[in-house]
C-alpha cells in the first residue's frame, strides 16, 4: 500500500458503501410512487427488491474472490462507476422493463463494492485497530440506512421519484472518482485461478427463487401448483449447482472456506439476525398503518429509532473488539436481540409509541453490535489470499437475510392476521353481546360487504355498526399476527444464542491448521 493514512483512504472507500446502501433506503419511500407509475400491480411490487438483490446476493463471492486476484481498487473503482450510471438508466426509464434491467446492474454494482471495501480492513489497518475501522464501517451504514428514507421523502415530494435516482447516481460519480484519486491499489500476491461465471448465473437463478419464494406463497398460497413447482426449482436449481461445483476448478461459491468455524457459524448468525430484525420491523409497520392514532411520523419513527441506536452504538463496540473476543459482544447481542423480542410479544394496540420504540432499542443495539463483531471474526479468521472470499461469503449471507427477512415478515404477518381474524370473531361477537353462532355472517360479510339481515338485527340490538365490529376484530388479529411472529423469531433467536456459544471453544492452533488446508487445496487445484 502507498504511504498514506489509513483512516484516509478508508473514508474515500465508504462513500461507496453509503451511496449503494442509501440508496436502497431511497428505494423504500419511493416505492408506492413507482408502482403507480408503471401501472405494477402492489402484489407484484417484490419484483423491484428481488430484481436488485438477485446479483447484489449472488455475484458479492465471485467478485470478493475477483479482488483477491487482480486487486480490490479496480473491482470497487468498476463498480462504483457501474452504480452510478444504473442510477441515471433507473431514473430516466421509460418502460418498466428497462427500470428493473437497470435494478439488476445495480445490484451488480453493488457486489463490487460491498465485499471489496470490507476486505480493504485487512489491508490497511493492523489486527488492533481493525476493529475501530469496523465500528466506524457499521456507522457509516447505519447512517445511510437511517437518513435514506427521510431525504427520498423530501426530494419525492419537492421533485419527484425520478430524483432520488438522479441523486444518488451523482453521488456515486463523484465517489468514483475520489476513489480513482485518493485510494490505492492492493498489492496481494494471490495464485490466479479461473472464476466461474457459469457457476454464478446458476446461482443468480437459484437466488431469485429463493427471495421470490415469500412472495409466492402470500400471493398464491402455500400449496399452490405454483409455490409447489417453485420449491421444486429451488432444489433442482441447488443440486444443479453443487454438481457443477464439484466438477470445477473454482466453485461458485468455494465453500471449503466454510471449513473455518468462525467463518461457518457468523454465516449463520448474521443472516438469522437480519431474518429477526426485519420480520420485527416490517411487522411494526404494518401495525402502525392499522393505528387510528398514528400518522407517518411515528411509523417513520420504528425505523429512524433502530438505525440510530445501532449507528451510536457501533464505533464504541469497535474499540471494544479491539480488546477482547467479540464472541462476548455477539451473546451481549443476542440476549439484547431476545428482550427486544420479549418486548414485542406484549405489543397491543393501546401500547404506547416510547413502548414500541423500545423493542427497537434493544433490536437497534443487536444489530449495531453483532453485525460488527462477526466481521471482526470474518476478516480475522479468513486466510491471507482468500480475505476476499471470506468477506463475499459473509456479504451473501448477511444480504440475503435481508430480503428473507422483509418477505418473510410480510408474508408471516398477512398470514396470521388473516387466521387471526377468524379466530377473534366469536371473541368479538360476545364482547359485544351478539350471538357466536354469527361468526360466518360476520366473516361473509367482511369478505363480500353483503350484510345479512340476521346479522343486522344483531347489530342493531348491541348498538353497534358492522364498520366498529369489524374494527376491533382487525385490532385482535393485528395482536395476534405480532404475538405469533415474536413466537417464531424467539425461537430463531434462541438458537442463533445457542449455536453462538461454540464460538466460547476457540482453538487458534487448530484454526490454523484448518487455514493452511484450505490454502493448499487451492494450490492444488490451481
Amino acid at each position: 500500500m502507498k504511504q498514506r493514512s489509513p483512516w484516509v483512504i478508508f473514508i474515500v472507500l465508504l462513500s461507496g458503501i453509503f451511496v449503494t446502501l442509501e440508496a436502497s433506503a431511497f428505494l423504500t419511500p419511493a416505492l408506492p410512487y413507482i408502482a403507480k407509475h408503471f401501472a405494477l400491480p402492489t402484489e407484484f411490487v417484490g419484483i423491484v427488491t428481488v430484481c436488485y438483490y438477485i446479483t447484489a446476493i449472488a455475484l458479492a463471492p465471485l467478485f470478493g474472490r475477483l479482488g483477491d486476484q487482480i486487486g480490490r481498487k479496480k473491482i470497487v473503482v468498476a463498480g462504483m462507476l457501474i452504480f452510478s450510471l444504473s442510477e441515471f438508466l433507473a431514473s430516466f426509464s421509460p418502460t418498466l422493463t428497462v427500470f428493473l434491467i437497470a435494478r439488476v446492474i445495480q445490484g451488480f454494482g453493488y457486489a463490487c463494492i460491498f465485499p471489496n471495501v470490507f476486505a480493504y480492513i485487512s489491508d490497511i489497518f493492523t489486527e488492533e485497530k481493525r476493529g475501530r475501522a469496523i465500528g466506524v464501517f457499521m456507522l457509516f451504514i447505519y447512517i445511510a440506512t437511517g437518513t435514506g428514507g427521510l431525504i427520498s421523502g423530501f426530494l419525492i415530494e419537492t421533485f419527484n421519484w425520478r430524483a432520488i435516482f438522479v441523486t444518488s447516481g451523482t453521488i456515486a460519480f463523484i465517489g468514483f472518482l475520489l476513489v480513482a484519486i485518493f485510494v490505492p491499489s492492493t498489492t496481494l500476491q494471490v495464485t490466479k485461478t479461473k472464476l466461474n461465471y457459469t457457476g454464478a448465473v446458476i446461482f443468480m437463478l437459484f437466488i431469485a427463487s429463493v427471495v421470490s419464494i415469500p412472495m409466492s406463497i402470500g400471493f398464491f398460497g402455500l400449496f399452490s401448483p405454483f409455490t409447489l413447482i417453485q420449491f421444486v426449482l429451488i432444489f433442482v436449481i441447488l443440486a444443479s449447482l453443487l454438481m457443477y461445483d464439484r466438477r470445477s476448478e473454482a466453485p461458485t461459491l468455494d465453500l471449503s472456506i466454510l471449513k473455518i468455524r468462525g467463518i461457518a457459524i457468523s454465516a449463520i448468525l448474521i443472516t438469522g439476525q437480519n431474518i429477526i430484525m426485519l420480520s420485527i420491523l416490517y411487522t411494526l409497520m404494518f401495525y402502525g398503518a392499522n393505528r387510528a392514532d398514528w400518522t407517518a411520523v411515528e411509523i417513520g419513527l420504528i425505523t429512524t429509532v433502530n438505525f440510530s441506536i445501532a449507528a451510536i452504538i457501533s464505533p464504541f463496540i469497535g474499540r471494544y473488539l479491539d480488546k477482547y473476543r467479540p464472541v462476548y459482544v455477539i451473546i451481549f447481542a443476542l440476549a439484547s436481540s431476545l428482550v427486544g423480542v420479549i418486548i414485542f410479544y406484549f405489543v397491543n394496540m393501546s401500547s404506547s409509541l416510547t413502548y414500541v420504540l423500545l423493542v427497537m432499542v434493544f433490536i437497534g443495539i443487536c444489530s449495531g453490535c453483532i453485525n460488527a463483531a462477526l466481521m471482526k471474526i470474518v476478516i480475522t479468521e479468513a486466510p491471507e489470499g482468500k480475505k476476499g472470499v471470506g468477506t463475499g461469503l459473509f456479504t451473501l449471507f448477511k444480504d440475503l437475510g435481508l430480503p428473507l427477512g422483509a418477505t418473510f415478515g410480510s408474508t408471516l404477518y398477512g398470514i396470521s392476521q388473516s387466521k387471526g381474524f377468524e379466530n377473534n370473531i366469536t371473541v368479538a361477537a360476545a364482547d359485544n353481546g351478539i350471538n357466536a353462532k354469527l361468526s360466518n355472517d360476520i366473516l361473509t360479510a367482511n369478505t363480500t360487504g353483503e350484510i345479512s339481515s340476521t346479522l343486522s338485527s344483531a347489530l342493531s340490538s348491541a348498538n353497534i355498526t358492522f364498520e366498529a365490529l369489524v374494527y376491533q376484530i382487525n385490532d385482535l388479529s393485528t395482536e395476534f399476527a405480532i404475538q405469533t411472529i415474536a413466537l417464531v423469531c424467539f425461537g430463531l433467536c434462541l438458537f442463533i444464542l445457542i449455536l453462538s456459544l461454540t464460538l466460547l471453544k476457540k482453538s487458534p492452533k487448530l484454526e490454523q491448521e484448518q487455514n493452511t488446508i484450505i490454502l493448499k487445496e487451492d494450490v492444488a487445484k490451481s
